[in-house]
């Protein structure tokens, strides 16, 4: 039997030395030891062939042990973190996770989860089937009127270059909790027209309550690569004079922000974070005051857009 401790970065700025106490920890107390490390720099949006983890995955036996700190190493979306789950399990591998206090494995319990896991990943695989053939199926049946059917819908979407927004403060407060994959969005119906509203917590600020130094999001990881975004942001005369006009009004968006922080911060449950003063002198000293990691944001942000939605 081998014991695989597997540990995943998003950027090569995170340290990885958090999740490696976690795990040496946990070992020490369960009297375990980890037989080999599988460490890795990799957006969880990225599949799992393409990570070191897949090829973890290929080697292990029955019985083997795959302990990490928390599932959300193991993918960055429920689908992914299901299928890697379901293979697991299916062949007695076992999966251990610190903060989750998940214990996988083959006993009856774990199997009945795997099923479950299996289940609903095939519904979802089904359910985006079915509901692409029904699209195309029905743009099919309207022939030359589907290209204004669509170009009416999107309009609906009133709010849709807030998209740009949202991008701009995920790569400012390097907000990996939103990717490609996740898009923590609401989409909320209001006679006939959609409005995308952000749903965020204080999961945004992981990096600057770790103390860590920051790292820009990559395009992996950014919503502005999305299929959402290139779909509802289609006009490029209207893409850049949004840009210009975010980037000439994000110093006053910073100064609001910083303004706001106080409360922003007391608003966060102190279950989440017991120390605000600490994570307030972070935030400010990380993305507020500093200066070079605003231009560089400023600077990520033009790229972003023009390689991404402009040049798409």
């Amino acid at each position: 039997m081998m014991i695989y401790g597997y540990i995943r970065v998003s950027t090569d700025k995170q340290t990885v030395e958090n999740q490696r106490f976690e795990i040496n920890d946990f070992c020490d107390r369960n009297s375990t030891v980890v037989n080999k490390w599988i460490e890795e720099t990799i957006s969880g949006a990225r599949s799992v062939e393409e990570r070191k983890l897949g090829r973890l995955l290929k080697r292990m036996k029955k019985g083997d042990v795959l302990i990490c700190s928390e599932l959300s190493r193991l993918g960055r979306n429920l689908l992914m973190i299901m299928g890697v789950l379901n293979e697991c399990m299916n062949r007695d591998i076992r999966v251990w996770t610190i903060k989750d206090n998940y214990r996988l494995g083959s006993d009856i319990n774990s199997k009945v989860l795997a099923f479950a896991f299996g289940l609903s990943a095939e519904i979802e695989r089904n359910l985006i089937s079915q509901r692409t053939k029904e699209a195309l199926a029905r743009k099919r049946a309207e022939g030359v009127t589907s290209l204004v059917s669509l170009h009416n819908e999107l309009q609906k979407f009133q709010n849709r270059y807030d998209l740009l927004k949202i991008g701009l403060f995920d790569l400012w407060v390097a907000n990996t909790d939103r990717s490609i994959n996740n898009y923590n969005l609401l989409i909320n119906s209001n006679r006939g027209y959609y409005e995308i509203t952000p749903i965020d917590h204080s999961d945004i600020f992981d990096g600057c309550r770790l103390g860590q130094d920051l790292a820009q999001l990559t395009e992996y990881d950014s919503i502005l690569s999305s299929d959402l975004a290139k779909t509802l942001l289609y006009n490029n005369k209207k893409i850049a004079e949004e840009t210009r006009l975010l980037l000439k009004n994000f110093p006053n968006f910073v100064t609001a922000c910083n303004n706001a922080l106080p409360e922003i911060v007391a608003g966060i449950p102190n279950d989440w974070c017991s120390d605000k003063g600490t994570l307030h002198e972070q935030i400010k000293s990380s993305i507020i005051d500093n200066a070079t990691w605003i231009a560089d944001t400023k600077a990520n942000f033009k790229e972003l857009v023009a390689e991404y939605i402009i040049k798409r």
